[in-house]
């Protein structure tokens, strides 16, 4: 019966001339190279794996076959060669591809240390460098009035100054209401306002991954707690009276001097 795996000696491999392409069975194989005495170690197998099937379609090819690199002669021994090949040869017994395989774990390998990466960010964010460095930079260019822009500002330097040195994706719901309750009766707009922007400055980070969570500033999770935004009302300003009307244009006149009120 026909040797099927473990073909190849040491001397056989040594001896090989260039561009020898040599079989140890079990899909291991050896390719000499111009120098003497060196050459690639690769393992050649039949992928049935749906993902690699889908990439040859799409390029119009039906070769499912593969090399995959194992090493180069002498660092990787004959022997070795074969310690590498033996549990490949398993994978592809049981269906799988080992190449796919090992694309996949990097891949998976790549997002966990970019989750890593991302959350040491988070951790050491502050929210008070979230706002200026990322948050502001992009709301401000909306603004074409500078009082916008300037009470927006406020809100991040001022009316939450509290927060700024706080870690960004530690902040609760209570870190808020702390920065939203001394001023919500007496000035409630500007503190229904801040409120409103520091939601979107934590919808923000949510969707750019620096806060998990619920939005610890939304509307919800207030709205059993403090009274509800007072809404602005505007109007005609009061009429003067019919009998002060002479008395006023005589005041406007006294103070136009050669200017247009």
């Amino acid at each position: 019966m026909a040797k099927t795996l473990n073909r190849l000696t040491a001397n056989e491999i040594k001896a090989a001339h260039s561009g020898a392409n040599l079989n140890d069975g079990g899909g291991l194989f050896y390719r000499a190279d111009k120098t003497p005495g060196s050459g690639q170690w690769k393992f050649r197998f039949t992928s049935h794996d749906p993902d690699f099937v889908a990439r040859q379609r799409a390029k119009g090819s039906a070769t499912r076959q593969r090399d995959m690199g194992l090493g180069t002669f002498p660092t990787t021994s004959l022997a070795s060669a074969r310690a590498k090949a033996a549990p490949l040869r398993l994978a592809v017994d049981a269906g799988r591809d080992p190449i796919e395989d090992a694309r996949r774990e990097a891949e998976a390998a790549e997002r966990e240390a970019a989750d890593a990466a991302r959350a040491r960010a988070a951790e050491e964010m502050t929210f008070g460098r979230y706002a200026d460095d990322h948050f502001l930079p992009v709301m401000l260019p909306q603004f074409a009035n500078a009082a916008h822009i300037q009470q927006w500002q406020a809100t991040f330097t001022t009316h939450a100054k509290a927060l700024r040195d706080t870690p960004l994706a530690r902040i609760t719901r209570d870190d808020v209401l702390a920065v939203l309750l001394p001023i919500w009766d007496t000035k409630n707009v500007t503190a229904a306002r801040s409120r409103e922007r520091i939601e979107r400055l934590f919808s923000h980070a949510i969707q750019n991954g620096y806060f998990n969570g619920d939005n610890p500033a939304a509307w919800t999770q207030f709205d059993h707690t403090l009274s509800r935004p007072k809404k602005l009302t505007r109007g005609h300003h009061p009429s003067i009276p019919h009998g002060q009307v002479a008395d006023f244009l005589s005041l406007v006149r006294s103070r136009q001097g050669d200017g247009v009120t």
